[in-house]
């Protein structure tokens, strides 16, 4: 797996689940569903300026570790 591009995340069995599910029901592979969830929540949840936050700290961590923005797998 190609670290620069994806990581793991740790989540409680049942959310695994749940999210499984889920993507299966939208037809959606599993990271594209976690994508759309927490998409959806940024713009449900945060002002501009939590999201130009989000922005300038996801350019910190690339430049930190050296990597693009892609996707991340659980």
């Amino acid at each position: 797996m190609d670290q620069n591009k994806w990581k793991s995340v740790v989540v409680p069995r049942d959310v695994y689940h749940d999210l499984r599910i889920i993507a299966n029901i939208e037809g959606r592979a599993l990271s594209r569903q976690l994508r759309f969830i927490v998409e959806e929540w940024k713009e449900t949840h945060l002002t501009e300026n939590d999201l130009k936050k989000i922005e300038t700290e996801k350019i910190k961590l690339e430049v930190e570790s050296g990597a693009h923005a892609t996707s991340f797998s659980i």
